[in-house]
């Protein structure tokens, strides 16, 4: 629409004012520009269209230091556990009505207290509490948890993430100041981070608790109550389908909260949901086969860390640093120098899959564009890739 609201200016269509002080609008005011828009139509010359996605609000309480306006008069618990380890952490989250999650306290406790987590930092295992269910993770997820059969739309999200770099108490900090936020309370400084108890001697109230594992590992449990606004057109923020933000550092003061992502869609992508921490996902269909394209941001992390956990996602061997950097190309996205990768599954497998990638760090953030999908409808895409990549503007 953005194109063509600005074909309309250029016409001599003037840009019509709204009433201030906040008046209704008449319905015959309401009509006219009803009609105006019906007869500007939507043309097909137009096979590209702009979207302008706003920054969440965890960049605006970087910059004001304060809680952001997230809305009222939605109770909400969050329940969630952070295992920082060197390379990846761990994130295990329960976000959604007050009166359901804020029952799960104890059981959640229980699974966090169950993990168990190898010497050589591979995946954690854990037991469920009675009740609860587990499905297989996608995407991001490593695992999906329904603890309220009854309540399908509330899930435990289990989440690995790289490890950004620097203190591992600023990194942990960062993640529950930013959590804190989406329920509409004030950041918290590192000394009570560094004050919370542990588990035998902490109390139901205590709204930060160190939980002791096996190994010498501790993990981070978080019990915060607050409040979220409902999305609009979303039946709220517990609606189904929709999935809780993944944990996310906050950016530098630096950062202007009026910047926004735009990008150019090509032919044939379909938009689909951007909840979570996709910023951005679109699904392509070829016959009966598909792909899937997803913008995300994250600390900034390696790139060989990134680069291997893609290459295990379809079957491939990790690669050395040194020959990672051999293979990927060097890309420029809006101004912010990046790496270009593309990682071809085994021709013998059935699906072959391809993943086509870049990767630009701006401001302590990796920003990941990525497609996922099958080998031939990857090979058909690449150019409209390289040239969503091109049109991106953060």
């Amino acid at each position: 629409m953005a194109r063509k609201i600005s074909r309309m200016s250029r016409s001599g269509l003037s840009v019509m004012s709204l009433p201030a002080g906040g008046r209704s609008l008449s319905p015959g005011f309401t009509l006219a520009v009803a009609l105006l828009i019906a007869l500007s139509g939507c043309n097909s010359e137009d096979d590209i269209r702009t979207y302008n996605v706003p920054k969440s609000p965890r960049t605006q309480v970087a910059k004001s230091g304060g809680p952001s306006d997230t809305g009222q008069g939605v109770p909400t618990r969050m329940l969630a556990a952070v295992i920082p380890r060197p390379g990846q952490s761990w994130f295990f989250k329960l976000v959604g009505p007050e009166k359901i999650v804020a029952k799960q306290r104890e059981p959640f406790l229980a699974l966090v207290r169950s993990i168990r987590l190898g010497s050589d930092n591979g995946p954690p295992q854990w037991d469920l509490p009675e009740g609860w269910s587990q499905q297989p993770g996608s995407g991001m997820r490593y695992a999906t948890i329904r603890p309220v059969p009854e309540e399908p739309s509330v899930e435990l999200s289990v989440i690995p993430l790289p490890t950004a770099g620097g203190n591992e108490t600023d990194y942990v900090l960062s993640n529950i100041n930013r959590w804190r936020n989406q329920l509409g309370l004030s950041a918290i400084a590192a000394t009570e981070l560094d004050a919370a108890p542990s588990l035998d001697e902490s109390r139901a109230t205590d709204t930060i608790i160190r939980v002791p594992l096996e190994n010498d590992i501790a993990a981070i449990f978080v019990n915060l109550s607050g409040s979220r606004s409902a999305s609009p057109g979303r039946g709220g923020p517990f609606s189904a389908g929709m999935t809780p933000r993944g944990p996310m550092v906050q950016r530098g003061a630096g950062d202007s909260a009026t910047t926004s992502l735009t990008y150019d869609v090509p032919e044939g992508w379909k938009e689909a949901a951007a909840s979570g921490i996709r910023k951005a996902s679109f699904r392509i269909s070829q016959g009966d086969q598909a792909a899937e394209i997803t913008v995300i941001d994250l600390p900034e992390s390696s790139l060989a860390a990134n680069v291997n956990r893609w290459r295990g996602q379809i079957a491939l061997p990790p690669l050395s640093p040194a020959e990672i950097d051999e293979q990927a190309k060097a890309i420029e996205i809006d101004g912010h120098p990046g790496h270009y990768l593309e990682m071809w599954g085994d021709e013998a497998a059935q699906p072959r899959e391809a993943i086509l990638a870049a990767i630009v760090n701006i401001d302590g953030q990796s920003w990941f564009i990525k497609l996922r999908g099958d080998a031939a409808v990857a090979t058909a895409q690449r150019d409209a890739f390289r040239g969503f990549l091109e049109s991106i503007s953060f």
